[in-house]
């Protein structure tokens, strides 16, 4: 993607696909947060897109 693409992923109700919504990556991205992680991107443009999710890990002794 190039970078003015990128710079509006995840704005609601903005999509490139003819059948979309926008809300996908909106939605993903809160439960993301809400579990204490994070959404990120690397793209080049014309070669691709990387999205990864990062979230905490959870020790056992931490659940109790």
């Amino acid at each position: 993607m190039n970078a003015e693409r990128l710079a509006r992923v995840g704005i609601p109700y903005v999509t490139t696909r003819s059948d979309g919504t926008g809300l996908g990556i909106v939605l993903a991205r809160a439960a993301i947060i809400q579990h204490g992680g994070q959404l990120n991107y690397d793209s080049e443009a014309g070669v691709g897109t990387t999205v990864t999710i990062v979230l905490p890990r959870i020790i056992e002794e931490q659940r109790h």
